[in-house]
C-alpha cells in the first residue's frame, strides 16, 4: 500500500518491542525487516508467481478474459481495512487507502447473558474478574499445579472469577465459576466486571478497550508481547511472564488492580479515545468498501510511493550524481596539478641548462 516501514520506530509485530527503540533493539528491527524482505523476495514469489501462472491464468482463458502481469498486481490494490486504531496499537504512518476499522467484530447492541450467567454477574457487587486465554490457549494444558495454585489464589479473594477452561476441576471454590465457552463481549459489557485476565491476544485486547476493562495480560506468543507492552505503556494493565511463577505473581497484580484506580482512570480515558470517532467502525468498513467500488478503484487514494523504485525514493541516483562531480573534479584537479607540476619541473631543468 506504501513503503516499507522505516525500523527505527514502526516494530515488527511479533518482536514485543515499543518505541522508542534502544541501539540493540534498532539493529534487531532492521534485521528482521532484512530477512523478512528476503524471504518475501526468494522465497515466497516465486512460489506465488508459480501458482499465478499455473493457475489463475489457466482459469483465466476459460473465461477469454487476460490477467495483468504478476508484479503488476501489488500495485493494483485498492483499500486495505486494518483492525487497529491509534487507542490500541503504536500509531504508523499509512496513506490514505489504508483505514482503520478495530471493533468492527463486535457485535452491537451487546446481546443479552443467559439468565444463570446474568444472575452470577448480578450477585457480584465487589466484582467480577473475568479469565480467559483464548481460543488457541487451552486451560486443559496448563499444568496442573498451576491450575491447583490459580484456584488456591482465587479462593482467597472476595470477587468472582469467571475462568474459561475445557475441563472441570475438583476442589471448585464458591467464588470460581468454570465454563468451555463464555460470551465474551457481553461477560466484559456487565458493569461488575472489573478485570480481565488475558493473554492479549489483538480481538481481546480491543474488546477489553472497547468496554472500558483494565487488564492483567500473559501473552503466549506471537503479536500478544507487542500488545501487552502497548497496553501497559497506556497504563491500563500489568504485564506478567507466562512461566512457573504466574500464579504466585498475579497475586501481586490484583492487590495493584483492586488498591490502585490508575488502572481504571486510565482505561477509561484510552476507551474514551477509542469510541471517539466520526462513525461506528462497521459503518466506516461498509463506507470504504462502497466508496471503492462507486469510484472504479479508489485510484485517487493511492500512494505514489507505489510506482517509485527505491533508488529513486532514497535519492541514491542523486548521490551517485554528487559523487560522480565530486570524483570528476578531484581527477581534474588531480591531472591539473600534475600537469602543473610537470611543466614546472620542465622549466627548471631548461634553467639549469
Amino acid at each position: 500500500m506504501d513503503e516499507v516501514p522505516n525500523p527505527s520506530y514502526s516494530v515488527d509485530v511479533n518482536s514485543g518491542h515499543i518505541p522508542p527503540l534502544k541501539f540493540v533493539w534498532r539493529l534487531q528491527e532492521l534485521k528482521t525487516q532484512v530477512k523478512k524482505q528476503w524471504v518475501l523476495r526468494y522465497k515466497i514469489r516465486p512460489l506465488e508467481l508459480e501458482l499465478y501462472d499455473t493457475v489463475f491464468k489457466s482459469a483465466a482463458m476459460t473465461t477469454g478474459k487476460a490477467l495483468p502481469e504478476y508484479y503488476d498486481i501489488p500495485k493494483n490494490y485498492s483499500m486495505m481495512l486494518v483492525n487497529t486504531h491509534p487507542s490500541v496499537a503504536i500509531p504508523w504512518r499509512v496513506p490514505p487507502s489504508v483505514r482503520e476499522i478495530a471493533g468492527y467484530h463486535i457485535k452491537l447492541p451487546v446481546p443479552e447473558l443467559d439468565v444463570n450467567l446474568k444472575s452470577i454477574l448480578d450477585a457480584s457487587p465487589q466484582g467480577v474478574i473475568y479469565f480467559s486465554f483464548g481460543t488457541t490457549n487451552s486451560g486443559k494444558d496448563m499444568e496442573d499445579r498451576m491450575r491447583r495454585e490459580y484456584l488456591e489464589l482465587f479462593r482467597n479473594i472476595n470477587q468472582t472469577v469467571l475462568w474459561k477452561i475445557e475441563i472441570p476441576l475438583e476442589n471448585l471454590p464458591s467464588n470460581v465459576h468454570l465454563m468451555e465457552w463464555f460470551p465474551q463481549t457481553s461477560v466484559l459489557n456487565h458493569p461488575n466486571t472489573k478485570l480481565f485476565i488475558t493473554h492479549g491476544g489483538l480481538l481481546s485486547f480491543i474488546e477489553a478497550i472497547h468496554f472500558g476493562v483494565p487488564m492483567i495480560t500473559i501473552p503466549h506468543g506471537g503479536d500478544q508481547y507487542s500488545n501487552a507492552e502497548v497496553a501497559v505503556k497506556k497504563g491500563v494493565a500489568i504485564k506478567l511472564e507466562n512461566n512457573q511463577n504466574a500464579p504466585a505473581k498475579l497475586r501481586n497484580a490484583l492487590n495493584a488492580m483492586f488498591t490502585d484506580r490508575t488502572y481504571q482512570d486510565n482505561m477509561k480515558r484510552v476507551s474514551r479515545i477509542y469510541h471517539d470517532r466520526p462513525a461506528l467502525p462497521t459503518k466506516e468498513l461498509v463506507h470504504w468498501v462502497e466508496h471503492v467500488v462507486t469510484t472504479q478503484g479508489a485510484l485517487h487514494l493511492r500512494s505514489p510511493a507505489l510506482m517509485v523504485p527505491l533508488y529513486q525514493k532514497a535519492y541514491l541516483d542523486l548521490v551517485a550524481l554528487i559523487l560522480a562531480v565530486i570524483i570528476t573534479s578531484v581527477l581534474i584537479l588531480y591531472f591539473c596539478i600534475r600537469w602543473c607540476f610537470r611543466r614546472m619541473k620542465q622549466k627548471c631543468l631548461t634553467c639549469k641548462r
